[in-house]
């Protein structure tokens, strides 16, 4: 049996796909005939008789972690056998490129974390050598432009895919031999060795592309309803933590709408659609999958061409659709990316990757969250040219930075004011032994809320992600009631329904 180790089906090194699949076949490892699969258990080589391929696999992203604040390029005796020469001196030459790559955005690194988990493994029987696909998850921390030494003030995450080969040295024990990847758009890094996919169309079937009835709609055009609504989507939606999970798929992707080896155009329509965009057309009948004013999906957990429509899944098509079917301008990002705003997509020149961005780190810089590589509040890099500018201005409001902070029970808030667009946080901590709440609003407003649980990605303790518990809209005033809550830190924002809708209301937040 012959595994895959190491999946890229995208036209270019943005667009990475990191399938878990593991029926497609690498080059670079179809020689190996006889490849013996081996077990693998929650990311892990889960046989004892190949203990020696885990450890070397751990030492080996321990030292590219490692190695990243280090100035010496010789490590201590224990450490040496880890990889090869040739793999450890790439991992100086990648370390390098790491900085100088956001150095040049205005951003300094001052320390990374990473993550590794295999995703597939096999070994030839007459060799030992083993080939492994590797998922590692890298947090970097940064400050902008404050220098190295200085302490960090945010940070961002991305992925990697590895293709490692472990052979035994001299001593029999197992080393890290070769670790080809391309990390090009994050580290501005590319191994010696790696061979750019071909190619390949993977989502038209060369079926022809056309224009509906539906050109004249006024669907989709008045704006985005909800932006935060789309923003805590991305953050739930795309792998954010160091965890015992291995895949990015499917315990970080909706797999209710299914992945496609290119997923970063589907994540980004999921983003919009979650926003209080809607299907369009609603009638499943005029529904075309070829046409480019469209903009649907059959959540039906399948990722073929044929469930979506082109602008769902395509970035060409999803240009085609919001700008010249939606009339939302198609524009170049300035100089300062003052033009970038939440909730918008930002794509390469090339139309061959989208992002979506997700709001600002402390310096005010955009940050942008994207599937295929899976990346987490990554600051907009240059490469980035162009966004559609589906909002126009920044109206995020309040942020959760800047919550009410709910510090006893029962307690009422009156005359809570909310201009159009604008939206309120509270925070609120559950005990360590849990408890449940009820909260409600009062007055004339119609207004929707969502509870957050805040979490903690990396070992850093920074709070970079919120995950959505629980959505309501409100007919004019809402009452929750949460249940048992896990102890941590909670948030909950309340907007009115209609985004063009200003007023007030009263707030009463009790612990039953």
């Amino acid at each position: 049996m012959i595994l895959s180790i190491f999946l890229i089906t995208s036209i270019s090194p943005f667009t990475f796909a990191l399938r878990l699949s593991t029926e497609d076949i690498d080059p670079v490892f179809s020689a190996v005939a006889n490849a013996e699969p081996l077990t693998l258990q929650e990311g892990r080589l889960a046989s004892s008789d190949v203990k020696s391929i885990q450890s070397a696999v751990d030492d080996y992203f321990a030292f590219r972690q490692e190695s990243f604040s280090s100035t010496h390029t010789v490590f201590p005796l224990e450490k040496a056998e880890i990889a090869s020469i040739t793999a450890k001196s790439a991992a100086f030459e990648r370390n390098e490129s790491l900085r100088e790559f956001w150095r040049q955005e205005e951003v300094d690194i001052t320390s990374i974390e990473n993550e590794a988990s295999i995703l597939s493994a096999c070994k030839d029987p007459t060799t030992g050598t083993a080939y492994l696909k590797v998922y590692e998850w890298t947090w970097v921390h940064y400050n902008n432009g404050d220098g190295p030494d200085a302490p960090s003030t945010d940070e961002m995450g991305f992925a990697t895919i590895h293709q490692l080969i472990s052979a035994q040295s001299k001593n029999g024990r197992y080393e890290i031999v070769s670790d080809i990847y391309d990390e090009s758009d994050v580290s501005g890094y590319t191994t010696p060795g790696y061979i750019s996919p071909v190619e390949e169309d993977i989502t038209e079937d060369s079926i022809q592309i056309t224009s509906s009835t539906a050109t004249s709609s006024t669907v989709n055009t008045n704006g985005m309803p909800f932006v935060w609504n789309a923003i805590l989507y991305a953050d739930q939606w795309v792998k954010h933590d160091l965890s015992s999970t291995p895949e990015a798929q499917p315990a970080y992707y909706n797999m209710t709408y299914g992945y496609f080896d290119a997923d970063c155009a589907n994540y980004v329509s999921q983003c919009l659609k979650n926003s209080g965009f809607v299907f369009d057309p609603s009638d499943t009948a005029s529904r075309d999958a070829s046409a480019t004013d469209q903009f649907w999906h059959k959540m039906n957990g399948s990722s073929i061409p044929s469930v979506c429509s082109t602008p769902w899944r395509r970035v060409t098509g999803m240009v085609s659709y919001w700008h010249n079917a939606k009339n939302y301008s198609y524009v170049t990002i300035n100089s300062s990316k003052s033009n970038v705003y939440p909730g918008n997509p930002v794509m390469l020149l090339n139309q061959s990757h989208v992002a979506i961005c997700v709001g600002y780190n402390s310096a005010g810089k955009p940050i942008i969250n994207g599937h295929t590589r899976d990346v987490f509040h990554q600051v907009l890099p240059n490469n980035y040219e162009k966004t559609l500018l589906i909002n126009t201005s920044n109206r995020l409001s309040t942020p959760p930075a800047n919550a009410t902070a709910v510090n006893g029970f029962p307690y009422t808030y009156s005359n809570q004011y909310l201009a159009s667009e604008a939206c309120k946080w509270y925070k609120f901590t559950a005990p360590f032994s849990g408890a449940s709440y009820r909260i409600h609003t009062t007055g004339s407003s119609t207004v929707m809320r969502i509870l957050c649980k805040e979490t903690s990605p990396g070992s850093s303790g920074n709070n970079m992600a919120m995950y959505p518990v629980q959505t309501v809209n409100g007919s004019n005033n809402f009452t929750m009631t949460t249940g048992s809550l896990a102890a941590g830190t909670y948030y909950l924002m309340v907007k009115h329904v209609a985004s063009s809708i200003s007023g007030s209301y009263g707030i009463v937040f009790e612990k039953l």
